[in-house]
Protein backbone atom coordinates (compact mmCIF):
# COMPACT_ATOMS: atom_id res chain seq x y z
CA UNK A 1 0.00 0.00 0.00
CA UNK A 2 1.94 2.97 -1.33
CA UNK A 3 1.02 6.40 -0.05
CA UNK A 4 2.38 9.89 -0.35
CA UNK A 5 3.45 11.45 2.91
CA UNK A 6 1.23 14.50 2.39
CA UNK A 7 -1.85 12.29 2.85
CA UNK A 8 -0.69 11.68 6.39
CA UNK A 9 0.24 15.27 7.31
CA UNK A 10 -2.92 15.91 9.43
CA UNK A 11 -2.39 12.58 11.19
CA UNK A 12 1.32 13.29 11.75
CA UNK A 13 0.73 16.80 13.06
CA UNK A 14 -1.84 15.57 15.56
CA UNK A 15 0.23 12.66 16.82
CA UNK A 16 3.37 14.77 16.99
CA UNK A 17 1.64 17.26 19.24
CA UNK A 18 0.31 14.51 21.45
CA UNK A 19 3.67 12.78 21.81
CA UNK A 20 5.73 15.99 22.08
CA UNK A 21 7.65 15.17 18.89
CA UNK A 22 8.85 18.27 17.06
CA UNK A 23 8.17 17.14 13.49
CA UNK A 24 9.90 19.39 11.02
CA UNK A 25 11.46 21.63 13.64
CA UNK A 26 14.45 21.82 15.91
CA UNK A 27 12.94 23.32 19.04
CA UNK A 28 16.26 23.59 20.86
CA UNK A 29 17.27 26.34 18.43
CA UNK A 30 15.44 29.61 17.93
CA UNK A 31 17.66 30.67 15.03
CA UNK A 32 19.42 33.37 17.01
CA UNK A 33 23.12 33.71 17.74
CA UNK A 34 26.15 33.51 15.53
CA UNK A 35 26.63 30.53 13.26
CA UNK A 36 30.24 29.81 14.30
CA UNK A 37 29.22 29.66 17.96
CA UNK A 38 26.35 27.30 17.22
CA UNK A 39 28.57 25.05 15.12
CA UNK A 40 31.05 25.04 17.99
CA UNK A 41 28.30 23.65 20.21
CA UNK A 42 27.57 20.97 17.58
CA UNK A 43 31.19 19.80 17.51
CA UNK A 44 31.70 16.58 19.45
CA UNK A 45 31.20 12.82 19.40
CA UNK A 46 27.79 11.13 19.26
CA UNK A 47 26.64 7.52 19.48
CA UNK A 48 23.45 5.51 19.13
CA UNK A 49 22.92 1.84 19.96
CA UNK A 50 20.31 0.27 17.70
CA UNK A 51 17.89 -2.45 18.80
CA UNK A 52 15.18 -4.37 16.92
CA UNK A 53 11.76 -2.79 16.46
CA UNK A 54 9.13 -4.92 18.21
CA UNK A 55 6.72 -6.96 16.06
CA UNK A 56 8.89 -6.55 12.95
CA UNK A 57 11.38 -9.18 14.16
CA UNK A 58 9.18 -11.84 12.60
CA UNK A 59 10.55 -10.81 9.19
CA UNK A 60 13.61 -8.74 10.18
CA UNK A 61 15.30 -11.13 12.61
CA UNK A 62 17.30 -9.57 15.44
CA UNK A 63 19.13 -6.58 13.96
CA UNK A 64 21.48 -4.65 16.25
CA UNK A 65 24.28 -2.18 15.72
CA UNK A 66 25.72 1.26 16.33
CA UNK A 67 25.88 4.69 14.76
CA UNK A 68 28.95 6.79 15.54
CA UNK A 69 29.19 10.44 14.53
CA UNK A 70 32.29 12.59 15.00
CA UNK A 71 32.03 16.32 14.26
CA UNK A 72 35.37 18.12 14.39
CA UNK A 73 35.97 21.49 12.81
CA UNK A 74 34.05 21.45 9.52
CA UNK A 75 34.16 17.65 9.21
CA UNK A 76 31.09 15.49 9.80
CA UNK A 77 31.85 11.75 9.82
CA UNK A 78 29.15 9.11 10.31
CA UNK A 79 29.77 5.36 10.68
CA UNK A 80 27.19 2.58 10.85
CA UNK A 81 27.99 -1.00 11.88
CA UNK A 82 25.07 -3.44 11.77
CA UNK A 83 24.66 -7.15 12.35
CA UNK A 84 21.71 -9.53 12.30
CA UNK A 85 19.95 -7.63 9.49
CA UNK A 86 18.35 -9.43 6.52
CA UNK A 87 21.18 -10.49 4.23
CA UNK A 88 21.73 -9.35 0.64
CA UNK A 89 19.28 -6.48 1.17
CA UNK A 90 19.82 -2.74 0.63
CA UNK A 91 19.06 -0.99 3.91
CA UNK A 92 17.87 2.60 3.88
CA UNK A 93 19.06 4.43 7.00
CA UNK A 94 18.19 7.88 8.30
CA UNK A 95 18.67 10.34 11.14
CA UNK A 96 15.22 11.66 12.02
CA UNK A 97 13.92 14.57 14.10
CA UNK A 98 11.87 12.54 16.60
CA UNK A 99 12.94 11.54 20.08
CA UNK A 100 12.07 7.86 20.65
CA UNK A 101 11.74 4.46 19.02
CA UNK A 102 8.37 2.87 18.22
CA UNK A 103 6.87 0.09 20.32
CA UNK A 104 4.04 -2.43 19.88
CA UNK A 105 1.54 0.33 20.62
CA UNK A 106 2.43 1.99 17.31
CA UNK A 107 0.66 -0.83 15.47
CA UNK A 108 -2.58 1.11 15.25
CA UNK A 109 -4.14 -1.09 12.54
CA UNK A 110 -3.38 -4.30 14.49
CA UNK A 111 -1.72 -6.15 11.62
CA UNK A 112 1.22 -7.19 13.85
CA UNK A 113 3.68 -4.90 12.08
CA UNK A 114 4.92 -1.37 12.78
CA UNK A 115 5.17 0.15 9.32
CA UNK A 116 7.05 3.28 8.32
CA UNK A 117 3.98 5.52 8.71
CA UNK A 118 3.02 4.13 12.11
CA UNK A 119 6.50 4.79 13.46
CA UNK A 120 6.57 8.49 12.56
CA UNK A 121 4.89 9.73 15.78
CA UNK A 122 7.97 8.47 17.64
CA UNK A 123 10.93 8.90 15.32
CA UNK A 124 9.60 11.80 13.24
CA UNK A 125 10.42 12.87 9.71
CA UNK A 126 13.77 12.34 7.98
CA UNK A 127 16.46 14.99 8.46
CA UNK A 128 19.66 13.29 7.24
CA UNK A 129 19.57 10.31 4.85
CA UNK A 130 22.70 8.29 5.61
CA UNK A 131 23.41 7.53 1.98
CA UNK A 132 26.15 8.21 -0.55
CA UNK A 133 26.10 12.01 -0.27
CA UNK A 134 25.55 13.54 3.16
CA UNK A 135 25.69 17.04 1.71
CA UNK A 136 22.57 16.48 -0.44
CA UNK A 137 19.40 15.62 1.45
CA UNK A 138 17.54 14.73 -1.75
CA UNK A 139 20.10 12.20 -2.96
CA UNK A 140 17.77 9.42 -1.83
CA UNK A 141 18.78 5.79 -2.13
CA UNK A 142 22.08 6.50 -3.91
CA UNK A 143 24.63 4.92 -1.61
CA UNK A 144 22.53 3.11 0.97
CA UNK A 145 24.50 0.05 2.14
CA UNK A 146 23.77 -3.54 1.16
CA UNK A 147 24.22 -6.23 3.79
CA UNK A 148 26.30 -9.29 2.98
CA UNK A 149 24.92 -12.81 3.02
CA UNK A 150 25.73 -13.11 6.74
CA UNK A 151 23.52 -10.12 7.54
CA UNK A 152 26.20 -7.57 8.44
CA UNK A 153 27.39 -4.30 6.94
CA UNK A 154 29.70 -1.41 7.72
CA UNK A 155 29.16 2.02 6.20
CA UNK A 156 31.04 5.29 6.68
CA UNK A 157 30.86 8.71 5.01
CA UNK A 158 32.48 12.10 5.61
CA UNK A 159 31.06 15.49 4.66
CA UNK A 160 31.52 19.21 5.18
CA UNK A 161 29.43 20.32 8.15
CA UNK A 162 28.86 23.80 6.74
CA UNK A 163 27.69 22.44 3.37
CA UNK A 164 25.41 19.93 5.11
CA UNK A 165 23.75 22.66 7.18
CA UNK A 166 23.41 24.94 4.15
CA UNK A 167 21.61 22.17 2.27
CA UNK A 168 19.39 21.36 5.27
CA UNK A 169 18.37 25.03 5.45
CA UNK A 170 17.22 25.18 1.82
CA UNK A 171 13.53 25.57 1.09
CA UNK A 172 11.50 22.37 1.28
CA UNK A 173 10.40 22.03 -2.34
CA UNK A 174 8.56 18.70 -1.90
CA UNK A 175 6.08 18.63 0.94
CA UNK A 176 4.87 15.18 -0.13
CA UNK A 177 7.97 13.23 0.87
CA UNK A 178 9.14 12.12 4.30
CA UNK A 179 11.92 14.72 4.55
CA UNK A 180 12.01 17.82 6.72
CA UNK A 181 14.37 20.79 6.86
CA UNK A 182 16.53 22.25 9.61
CA UNK A 183 15.17 25.19 11.59
CA UNK A 184 18.19 27.41 12.30
CA UNK A 185 21.85 26.54 11.99
CA UNK A 186 22.33 24.29 15.03
CA UNK A 187 22.21 20.58 14.17
CA UNK A 188 21.52 19.32 17.72
CA UNK A 189 22.07 15.60 17.07
CA UNK A 190 21.67 14.60 20.71
CA UNK A 191 18.19 13.19 21.29
CA UNK A 192 17.44 12.55 17.63
CA UNK A 193 16.81 9.05 16.26
CA UNK A 194 18.49 6.77 13.74
CA UNK A 195 16.37 4.26 11.81
CA UNK A 196 17.32 1.31 9.58
CA UNK A 197 14.80 -0.10 7.08
CA UNK A 198 14.45 -3.08 4.78
CA UNK A 199 13.58 -6.79 4.73
CA UNK A 200 13.67 -9.46 2.04
CA UNK A 201 11.26 -9.05 -0.85
CA UNK A 202 9.80 -12.50 -0.16
CA UNK A 203 8.68 -11.53 3.34
CA UNK A 204 5.00 -11.67 2.29
CA UNK A 205 3.93 -8.57 4.18
CA UNK A 206 0.17 -7.97 4.26
CA UNK A 207 -1.34 -5.16 2.20
CA UNK A 208 -2.07 -3.26 5.41
CA UNK A 209 1.67 -2.54 5.85
CA UNK A 210 1.90 1.01 4.49
CA UNK A 211 4.82 2.53 2.63
CA UNK A 212 5.66 5.91 1.11
CA UNK A 213 6.59 7.38 -2.24
CA UNK A 214 8.07 4.84 -4.67
CA UNK A 215 9.25 2.38 -2.04
CA UNK A 216 7.73 -1.03 -1.67
CA UNK A 217 6.62 -2.03 1.80
CA UNK A 218 9.49 -4.47 2.31
CA UNK A 219 11.98 -1.69 1.49
CA UNK A 220 10.57 0.87 3.92
CA UNK A 221 9.65 -1.38 6.85
CA UNK A 222 11.66 -0.12 9.87
CA UNK A 223 13.73 -2.86 11.47
CA UNK A 224 16.13 -1.21 13.96
CA UNK A 225 16.16 2.01 15.92
CA UNK A 226 18.30 3.95 18.41
CA UNK A 227 18.37 7.35 20.11
CA UNK A 228 21.52 9.44 19.59
CA UNK A 229 23.48 10.54 22.65
CA UNK A 230 26.41 12.91 23.01
CA UNK A 231 29.55 11.10 24.22
CA UNK A 232 31.50 12.97 26.89
CA UNK A 233 35.27 13.13 26.47
CA UNK A 234 36.88 11.04 29.20
CA UNK A 235 40.34 9.86 28.20
CA UNK A 236 41.94 12.37 25.84
CA UNK A 237 42.60 15.32 28.15
CA UNK A 238 43.45 13.27 31.20
CA UNK A 239 45.95 11.04 29.45
CA UNK A 240 47.71 13.97 27.82
CA UNK A 241 48.23 15.86 31.09
CA UNK A 242 49.71 12.95 33.04
CA UNK A 243 52.16 11.48 30.57
CA UNK A 244 54.77 9.08 31.91
CA UNK A 245 57.53 10.74 29.93
CA UNK A 246 57.33 14.07 31.77
CA UNK A 247 57.21 12.52 35.25
CA UNK A 248 60.11 10.14 34.69
CA UNK A 249 62.30 12.76 33.07
CA UNK A 250 62.02 15.28 35.90
CA UNK A 251 62.51 12.76 38.70
CA UNK A 252 65.53 11.06 37.17
CA UNK A 253 67.26 14.33 36.33
CA UNK A 254 67.11 15.74 39.85
CA UNK A 255 68.22 12.58 41.66
CA UNK A 256 71.07 11.43 39.43
CA UNK A 257 73.44 8.76 40.72
CA UNK A 258 76.53 10.73 39.74
CA UNK A 259 75.90 13.69 42.05
CA UNK A 260 74.93 11.56 45.02
CA UNK A 261 77.94 9.26 44.78
CA UNK A 262 80.44 12.07 44.28
CA UNK A 263 79.38 14.07 47.33
CA UNK A 264 78.86 11.17 49.69
CA UNK A 265 81.77 8.77 49.20
CA UNK A 266 84.84 10.92 48.42
CA UNK A 267 85.10 13.02 51.59
CA UNK A 268 84.41 10.34 54.15
CA UNK A 269 86.54 7.60 52.60
CA UNK A 270 89.75 9.54 51.76
CA UNK A 271 89.83 12.09 54.59
CA UNK A 272 90.51 10.39 57.94
CA UNK A 273 89.86 13.05 60.62
CA UNK A 274 90.10 16.46 59.00
CA UNK A 275 87.00 17.23 57.00
CA UNK A 276 87.63 20.69 55.51
CA UNK A 277 90.95 20.40 53.69
CA UNK A 278 90.69 16.71 52.96
CA UNK A 279 87.21 16.95 51.44
CA UNK A 280 88.06 20.01 49.39
CA UNK A 281 91.30 18.70 47.95
CA UNK A 282 90.13 15.18 47.36
CA UNK A 283 86.81 16.11 45.88
CA UNK A 284 88.17 18.76 43.58
CA UNK A 285 91.03 16.70 42.26
CA UNK A 286 88.99 13.55 41.94
CA UNK A 287 86.29 15.35 39.94
CA UNK A 288 89.01 16.82 37.76
CA UNK A 289 90.36 13.41 36.95
CA UNK A 290 93.53 13.31 39.26
CA UNK A 291 93.89 11.75 42.73
CA UNK A 292 96.84 12.90 44.91
CA UNK A 293 96.27 11.01 48.14
CA UNK A 294 99.86 10.99 49.55
CA UNK A 295 100.25 14.81 49.36
CA UNK A 296 96.87 15.44 50.95
CA UNK A 297 97.45 12.95 53.78
CA UNK A 298 100.97 14.32 54.68
CA UNK A 299 99.80 17.90 54.90
CA UNK A 300 96.90 16.90 57.08
CA UNK A 301 98.89 14.77 59.58
CA UNK A 302 101.64 17.37 59.87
Amino acid sequence: MKKKMHKFVPYLVGTCLLTMVACGSDDDDNGSGSRPQEQQETIGTYKATLAPIPLNTSVAGNPTGTLDVVIEGDEFKATMNMQGVPGNVVHAQHITVGSSCPTETNDVNNDNYVDVIEGVPNYGLILIPLDGDLEDQDDGSNGFPRANSAGTYSWSKTASLSRMIADLQDADVDLEDGLTKLNGSELNLAGKVVIVHGVNSNSNLPDTVATIDDFRSHQSLPIACGVIERVEEEDGGTTGDTTTGETTGETTGETTTGETTGETTTGETTGETTTGETTGATTGETNGGTTITPTTTTATNG
